[in-house]
């Protein structure tokens, strides 16, 4: 049986301008990029066709045969360790729903969103890492490191309305404070010039075109993401 987790739900990232940067690459940019980052962009390109595929198929034991464990896996609200491919196999048609399957079977190669992290498939749904088989890392193989359902709803933070983000949130590298106008990321506090809402996902603007992303939102945690570099942080609320 998995374990259950409340909080840090992970990397619902359904956000317009990642889908916009995405559209713009080619094959080759995405290949190359992956190449630079990470090495291994051949087979990176056999472990996507064989997770596009499966999922296409609704194949939970293939699926489950390319993650890495434990595997965080979040959805219905929740964030799931699940410790091993038999696990991930018998739980797979209540952790991932048909529109996620659907959403990663087609995905297209040339809108592919990668960083330092590793490759970001279908908005967030899936992410995939190369995951070091020695310790120096000369072998590696790719696997899933996370999953991230759609189509299911996370618990939202009633006390704020339409603004669930507002409050305080201790997110590792620093502690963030958002009221409906403003965001104090500790260094400077900055007027919220646009709030654009998704699927319960938030980009807000700021002067000079900077932009964050806020997805996942419950009463207890958010993913916070920089859409200039990329860098994603899990978020704790602080109680008041």
């Amino acid at each position: 049986m998995f374990r259950t987790y409340l909080s840090a739900a992970l990397l619902l990232l359904s956000l317009d301008l990642l889908a916009a940067h995405a559209a713009a690459q080619s094959d080759d940019d995405v290949y190359n990029r992956i190449e630079e980052l990470h090495g291994n962009a051949d087979t990176f390109e056999e472990a996507w066709n064989s997770l596009t595929e499966a999922m296409g198929n609704s194949d939970g034991s293939a699926v489950a045969a390319l993650g890495e464990y434990p595997l965080r896996v979040n959805a219905n609200g929740e964030s799931y360790d699940i410790k091993n491919a038999r696990d991930m196999t018998k739980h797979f048609d209540a952790l991932v729903p048909q529109d996620t399957r659907d959403t990663v079977a087609n995905q297209e190669y040339s809108s592919l969103f990668v960083n330092s992290d590793g490759v970001m498939l279908a908005d967030g749904a899936v992410w995939m890492g190369a995951v070091c088989d020695n310790d120096d890392c000369s072998k590696a193989h790719w696997a899933i490191t996370s999953i991230n359902a759609t189509g299911v709803a996370a618990s939202p933070a009633s006390a704020s309305g339409d603004a669930p983000y507002v409050g305080t949130w201790d997110c590792g590298v620093a502690t963030f404070s958002f009221t409906r106008d403003s965001y104090d990321s500790g260094e400077d506090k900055q007027p919220i010039r646009k709030v654009e809402k998704e699927d319960g996902n938030y980009i807000l603007s700021f002067d000079n075109d900077y932009q964050i992303g806020l997805s996942s939102v419950t009463d207890t945690s958010m993913q916070w993401l920089s859409m200039a570099s990329g860098d994603m942080f899990d978020c704790k609320r602080v109680k008041p």
